[in-house]
């Protein structure tokens, strides 16, 4: 047997002289762009974002609900218990007994006739009282709260209904030289109790600000008169920075919450075919992640 060298592949690289044993083996190798067919191309990247997996627990909680807060509710509430009630975009204090979600534009104070709803005929509480700021307890939703028996509030008065308290008479400023908490009545409350705290500490930390706002005023009021009222005014070096790149400190254009979704989108999930398989077998694939793409997927952790 004579062996003769035809040629030398030594200088190859390792994967192609693989490839060479292999065809002389037997085997059979294609094009990739002939043995795979993308059959379908979904937008991916900002559904990987906001984690598939959190909405699957989300829908099971959802059609459990009722039954949930229901168990709680007879677990944690009972005759003299202290219900807390807030409105949050994020968080909540305490240990919740029932949770309930309403669109962005919805005003803390239309939301309080459904908690009442829920906290009466729904887990059966004969006697409640609510308990809310100024802000939560508005004068609308005070005269729908009275329509509910057994249905009592405490609230806040705003500034210039308290003004007008004092200006009829019904709150006489005399009666704080005597005691710093007095209960008064009057005809435009009917049938409701007003409690008139003075707080010495309080009215002092008011004028001391008030007397602080006036002085900045005053100073910033001497500064605008020293200055040409025609001049535009001069941005400062950082605003000037941004407005001119417009790049976050990683080098990355700045994006709103809005068009970085568009960016995460454009990352795609493949549904790809075997053509030379038998029964045409499919996978899918994602496509590799563009820059922006990455560092976004990075700071969110998925």
């Amino acid at each position: 047997m004579r062996h003769e060298t035809l040629g030398n592949l030594s200088h190859l690289p390792d994967p192609l002289i693989d490839l060479i044993r292999r065809s002389l083996a037997g085997e059979q190798f294609v094009v990739a762009a002939d043995a795979f067919q993308v059959e379908c191309s979904l937008p991916h990247g900002h559904v990987q974002a906001v984690e598939e997996d959190l909405y699957r627990a989300m829908r099971w909680l959802l059609a459990r609900q009722p039954r949930i807060e229901s168990k709680l509710a007879q677990r944690r509430l009972h005759h003299g218990a202290i219900v807390w009630y807030d409105v949050s975009s994020s968080s909540y204090e305490g240990r919740p007994v029932a949770i309930e979600v309403y669109p962005g534009h919805t005003g803390d104070p239309t939301t309080v006739p459904d908690q009442v709803e829920k906290l009466r005929p729904r887990f059966g509480l004969s006697r409640v009282v609510l308990v809310g700021d100024r802000g939560m307890l508005t004068e609308a939703e005070i005269a729908q709260l009275r329509e509910h028996p057994g249905l009592g509030w405490i609230s806040a008065l705003r500034g210039p209904a308290i003004r007008q308290l004092v200006e009829s008479g019904s709150l006489p400023l005399s009666l704080f030289e005597e005691t710093n908490l007095a209960e008064i009545r009057s005809a435009e409350y009917p049938g409701e109790r007003l409690v008139a705290c003075f707080h010495p500490l309080l009215a002092e930390e008011r004028r001391r600000k008030r007397e602080e706002r006036l002085a900045a005023t005053e100073k910033e009021l001497a500064r605008i008169a020293r200055r040409d009222p025609v001049a535009p005014p001069k941005p400062s070096a950082p605003a000037q920075r941004k407005k001119i790149r417009r790049m976050t400190p990683d080098g990355f254009p700045v994006h709103s919450f809005d068009t970085l979704l568009e960016i995460l989108g454009a990352r795609c999930r493949n549904l790809c075919r075997i053509r030379q398989q038998a029964g045409d077998a499919t996978f899918h694939q994602l496509t590799t992640p563009a820059a922006l793409q990455a560092r976004a997927f990075e700071m969110l952790g998925v």
